[in-house]
């Protein structure tokens, strides 16, 4: 599984860079920080008994149409062992890497939502830390698209591989949706 996330992160990522010309990519490096704080909040839905609910701050750092970004991650985990509700929690360190695949910065409307918006594809990999309720390695591959409609809302949908490395639960795959700043 991890392998198939990588190898469709690479393709999306050639397919992508062979397609598009500089000129789309220079009209958003403009005004462009260099690094921004994010903030972002994410949901999987019920799988194997459990929801992840990730909260997770992050300093991303553009470097032309490449953004890395690492942070923290809280993890909230609902699990539902033989008809008993119980909570696991986590804390963990993570680290993206998000390739710019679309932005309009002269203020047409391009996609969805706004003005000046951006579409990324992003791998982030996530590892809890210390001793935690619940051990994990945590892979995501998402598309997120990002408009100035609200101030900078950052909206995502991917997909969430979490390798357990707790005994009694299970690996999870599912889709995941995200909202961020």
């Amino acid at each position: 599984m991890k392998y198939l996330l990588l190898s469709l992160l690479m393709l999306c990522c050639a397919t992508s860079i062979s397609a598009q010309t500089d000129s789309l990519c220079n009209e958003c490096e403009e005004g462009v920080k260099p690094f921004n704080l994010g903030l972002e909040f994410s949901v999987s839905p019920r799988s194997k008994g459990y929801t992840p609910i990730l909260i997770s701050p992050e300093i991303k750092i553009p470097v032309k149409r490449i953004q890395f970004s690492a942070g923290y991650q809280y993890m909230l985990v609902p699990f539902n062992a033989n008809k008993q509700k119980t909570f696991y929690t986590s804390h963990g360190l993570f680290a993206a890497a998000a390739y710019r695949l679309f932005c309009n910065g002269n203020g047409r409307k391009y996609w969805l939502l706004g003005k000046k918006e951006s579409g990324y594809l992003k791998f982030k990999y996530a590892r809890n830390v210390g001793k935690t309720d619940f051990a994990y390695d945590m892979y995501d591959l998402g598309l997120f698209e990002e408009s100035n409609i609200f101030g900078s809302i950052k909206l995502g949908i991917g997909v969430r591989y979490i390798d357990s490395r707790s005994v009694g639960i299970k690996d999870f795959c599912s889709v995941f949706f995200s909202v961020g700043l």
